[in-house]
Parts: structure tokens; sequence; C-alpha cells
């Protein structure tokens, strides 16, 4: 079960949103996603839309976490786990964000054996 690793740098947008998790659209499932923002310093609010109708119905996930410093995309960050239906945690580093979907991948394993 891989940690998909989608890393912004600089404005996000669709297409960079695109890029950054285009792992995740081809390897296998399921997706625990880590969306580190640390280097992105804008995003267009249509990437909240794309990523809530499109593409998180078409690559489903299981868990969500997000590494970010600014209080409002942490806020954006929960709202979006919360819509796709998924866990969903927002750390300060990224290393945390790592540690906690790996538990997450550690429960599924064990519910899975049961």
């Amino acid at each position: 079960m891989p940690i998909y690793v989608c890393k912004l740098v600089g404005r996000g947008t669709v297409a960079s949103f695109t890029a950054a998790l285009h792992e995740a659209t081809v390897g296998p499932e399921p997706r625990y996603l880590m969306v580190d923002t640390l280097e992105m310093t804008a995003y267009d609010g249509e990437v909240r839309s794309w990523f809530i109708d499109e593409w998180a119905k078409k690559y489903p996930i299981r868990a969500i976490g997000g590494v970010s410093e600014k209080m409002l995309w942490r806020m954006v960050g929960f709202a979006v786990g919360m819509a796709v239906g998924v866990p969903t945690n927002i750390f300060l580093r990224s290393e945390e964000a790592h540690h906690w979907l790996e538990k997450l991948i550690e429960r599924d394993r064990s519910r899975a054996a049961r």
C-alpha cells in the first residue's frame, strides 16, 4: 500500500496538481496521498472542485495527509478531505504526515488480515 507524495511548488493550478498526482494515477491501489504545499505560493480556486469532483472520483483514495504552514490552506485541506470522505490530517512537517499515513496503512492491513 504505497503513499503517493504530491509536492507542489509555486502556483497550484489544475495542471500542476495533475502533474504532481501523476504517480498516483498509474500506481497500485489503495491510494494514501500526502499533499505537500510547503513550497506552494498560491493556488487557483478551481483546483478544489476539480480534485473533489473529478480526480478523487476517478482515482479513489483512502486518506490524505497534508503538509502546510499556512492556516488557511490547512483549513482548505480539511474541507477537501471531508468533501472526499476520507480520513484527513494536516501537519507542519512532511515526516509527520508520512508517519500518520503509515499508521493508517498498518491499521488497514490488520483489518484486512482478520
